[in-house]
This record gives C-alpha cells, structure tokens and sequence, in this order.
C-alpha cells in the first residue's frame, strides 16, 4: 500500500466502522460517489477488494479485514491520542 493517502485511509475506516458508504460520505461530509470513488482507488492500489457490496449491504472483505488491521496501528491511535489531548486542555 505504497501510495494510499490518509484521506483514503480516513475514508476507508469510516466505511468499515460504518458499513455504509453514506454513511461515512455523511460523517466526512463528503457525496457517497466521491466516497464510493477513494475505494476503488484505493482497492485498485492494495490490489483486492475491501469491501462485498450489495445493492443493499456492505460488509468487510477478508482483503479489508486484513488492510483495517495494518493501518489500524498506523491511523487510529494517533486520533485517539489527539481526542485524549483535546480533552484534556478543553476549557
């Protein structure tokens, strides 16, 4: 995953915690095209696909379950950390 950006990281994680592509277009405040659109760049890039779609539902894909895992240690705990921050120094 040489060169995923953060944003289609950010949107994939979104995605994933959501299941819905709208969802997480709401959440970014982004349109569920330009979502739907980072995916499959960003699929293209890993070269599998992350996500099973339906026309009804979204569900993890074993190559999605395997790219959560990667970047969760690389993506998600520096957000964490900077909530903890913020909160802490909240006036």
């Amino acid at each position: 995953m040489k060169n995923a950006t953060l944003r289609q990281l950010r949107i994939f994680a979104s995605v994933a915690r959501h299941l819905s592509f709208v969802r997480a277009a709401e959440e970014l405040k982004l349109s569920a095209p330009a979502v739907s659109m980072q995916i499959k760049e960003l699929e293209t890039e890993v070269g599998l696909p992350l996500f099973d779609r339906t026309s009804r539902q979204v569900s993890l894909h074993d190559g999605g379950r395997n790219t959560c895992s990667r970047i969760r240690g690389a993506y998600w705990p520096p957000c964490v950390m900077r909530r903890t921050w913020w909160r802490a120094f909240a006036v």
